[in-house]
C-alpha cells in the first residue's frame, strides 16, 4: 500500500517540478531604439545591441613597397573611411517604417538607443549615434515562432559619433 501512495506522490512532484521550470521570465532589462529620419521617429524594441569603434594606428603601417619608396606611410594618407563606430543590434520585430529608412543606400540617420533595467537595480544607459548608414542586415525567418514572431533580423550600421551616457567618442 505504501508503494501506491509514493508514485503518484513522486509524479505530482516531478511534475509540478516541471511546470515551474517550463515558465517564461519576462526580460529584466528594456533595450529601445527611437531613430529620426526625415522628422519622424520610428521605434523598434531590441533583443541586444552591441557597438564596436575601430581606429586605426596609420603611423605604424607602412604601405606596400612595389618598387616606390618604402618611406612613405599610412599617416600621409586621408582619413580612412573606416575609422567609425559599429553598431549591430538584434530587433525583436522589423517594421515597414524601419525597412523603408535602411533600404536606400544613401539614407542617413540619427539614434538613440536606451537600456533600461525594469528592477531598478542598474541606471538607464544611453547611446546616441549619428549620421548612420546601413552596413549589414540579415533577416532569419523560421517556421517555429520567437516571442510571436516569424524570427528576428540582425541589423549593423555605421555611424560617425557616438556618445555613451553623454560620453561622445573622438574618431
Amino acid at each position: 500500500m505504501n508503494r501506491l501512495l509514493y508514485f503518484p506522490l513522486l509524479a505530482l512532484l516531478i511534475f509540478k517540478g516541471n511546470v515551474v521550470n517550463a515558465q517564461s521570465e519576462d526580460p529584466r532589462n528594456k533595450i529601445q531604439m527611437v531613430i529620426n529620419f526625415n522628422g519622424k521617429d520610428v521605434t523598434a524594441d531590441l533583443n541586444s545591441v552591441s557597438t564596436s569603434v575601430t581606429r586605426y594606428q596609420r603611423d605604424e603601417a607602412p604601405l606596400a613597397n612595389n618598387g616606390q619608396d618604402s618611406t612613405l606611410t599610412q599617416s600621409k594618407l586621408p582619413p580612412s573611411p573606416s575609422d567609425y563606430v559599429y553598431l549591430t543590434f538584434e530587433i525583436k520585430k522589423i517594421n515597414k517604417d524601419l525597412l523603408q529608412v535602411l533600404s536606400k543606400r544613401s539614407n542617413q540617420f540619427d539614434g538613440t538607443i536606451t537600456v533600461t533595467d525594469s528592477y531598478g537595480k542598474n541606471p538607464p544607459k544611453t547611446l546616441e549615434f549619428k549620421s548612420a548608414t546601413l552596413y549589414s542586415y540579415s533577416d532569419q525567418l523560421s517556421a517555429f515562432t520567437y516571442n510571436d514572431n516569424y524570427g528576428n533580423a540582425m541589423v549593423s550600421v555605421s555611424c560617425k559619433t557616438l556618445a555613451v551616457d553623454g560620453i561622445k567618442f573622438d574618431q
